[in-house]
């Protein structure tokens, strides 16, 4: 898939995404629907836009594989702790 189709590919899956969660809110059943519609929301996405995606996470996974097998045990450390904050952070933001 080229960049472009990707891209717009990705622009029709958000617009469909919106769509969906705005209806829901218009309807009223966002507090109904919204636990079952959202661990699902990628659910209608195109074969091939599936299928970037698919690709992307692997090359990210084998990029930081790599880069994990060039830093030493400080620089490791490092990362790890920054990764754990961030993953704080996140919690911390979905509490609330």
């Amino acid at each position: 898939m080229s960049a472009h189709r990707s891209w717009r590919s990705g622009a029709r899956e958000r617009s469909r995404l919106q769509a969906e969660f705005v209806a829901m809110l218009r309807a009223r059943e966002a507090a109904r629907r919204l636990a079952d519609w959202a661990p699902a929301w990628d659910r209608e996405r195109e074969p091939a836009y599936a299928e970037a995606i698919r690709r992307m996470r692997a090359e990210t996974t084998d990029m930081l594989l790599d880069l994990d097998r060039m830093l030493g045990a400080p620089q490791r450390r490092r990362v790890v702790e920054r990764l754990r904050a961030w993953a704080a952070d996140f919690e911390y933001r979905m509490r609330r």
